[in-house]
């Protein structure tokens, strides 16, 4: 895993674009007009510089279903669970639901927003 640095920042949210195309929140915000795809980016480039502000972006795309996200989630739960304090997520994507159920999450909301967007605590 590579920490990134400012000058992956492009590669970085082209990958991102890549990935959040058909992601239901990402597509709920973005109009869906022949700008879509560049306003995605420059969302993802956002989303890199935030990040990049309150702490780092690592890079591991060989990774990818491998455990990294589990390993990172572990690490992450533990730490509030030592200071007691809950942890929030939301996704779009159902799939994924049966996963963050197994670390303890439950659907505390679901929206309607046109797909379906589900809120999770733990804690």
């Amino acid at each position: 895993m590579l920490k990134a640095q400012a000058q992956d920042k492009d590669e970085i949210a082209q990958l991102l674009t890549r990935c959040f195309d058909s992601n239901n929140s990402v597509n709920y915000i973005i109009p869906q007009d022949r700008h879509r795809s560049k306003r995605i980016t420059r969302l993802m480039e956002y989303s890199f510089d935030y990040c990049q502000l309150f702490g780092a972006v690592y890079l591991s795309p060989e990774a990818q279903h491998k455990g990294i996200g589990t390993t990172l989630l572990k690490t992450l739960l533990d730490k509030y669970d030592q200071q007691g304090l809950p942890v929030y997520l939301e996704t779009s994507v159902e799939r994924n639901l049966p996963w963050y159920k197994k670390w303890g999450f439950t659907v505390y909301e679901e929206l309607d927003l046109g797909y379906r967007l589900y809120c999770l605590r733990r804690g």
